[in-house]
């Protein structure tokens, strides 16, 4: 899995802004499957949200399955999930997102919510209006969630999530 991931980040590099990891890798878990996050060139550069699309093409990826945020791309070193930040004001959110495991994200919008947040479509908006936050931390602050490294959001954050409230 970590193959797939390194050589899809390898070759949608020169097309990003930002691209890492992400998913049980990131955690530094077993990976079920190699996942990385994206977030494309300025759009005057590759038309808007589409220049990771457009560079999988240009790459001769196949593309086995596709959704609003994400494409699953075959490639010589495996399959490979590429979450598409829409823009800046995603990444974060959709890191978080993608990084922690299932249950921690249903954890996390319940934690956003009590704050009056939602986590939509990859961005973080308070009153329908899209809040940036500027790191990682920053969002955790914002939602009123403490602070947890990716290495613990895995299957097992319950015990660690709840001795920092």
């Amino acid at each position: 899995m970590e193959r797939a991931a390194l050589h899809v980040l390898c070759l949608l590099s020169p097309f990003c802004e930002r691209i890492e990891v992400t998913g049980a890798l990131r955690r530094k878990e077993r990976a079920k499957e190699a996942e990385v996050i994206a977030l494309p060139k300025e759009t005057a550069v590759f038309g808007f949200s589409n220049g990771v699309e457009k560079a999988v093409k240009a790459l001769d990826l196949k593309v086995t399955q596709r959704s609003k945020l994400f494409l699953r791309v075959s490639t010589e070193a495996g399959e490979c999930v590429v979450w598409v930040a829409p823009e800046k004001a995603a990444w974060y959110p959709l890191l978080i997102q993608t990084t922690g495991c299932e249950d921690f994200f249903v954890y996390f919008t319940y934690f956003a919510r009590k704050r009056g947040f939602e986590i939509q479509d990859g961005f973080l908006k308070k009153g329908g209006r899209v809040v940036t936050p500027h790191s990682e931390y920053h969002m955790f602050e914002l939602c009123g969630v403490p602070w947890l490294s990716p290495q613990e959001r895995g299957e097992d954050f319950r015990e660690k999530l709840f001795s920092r409230l």
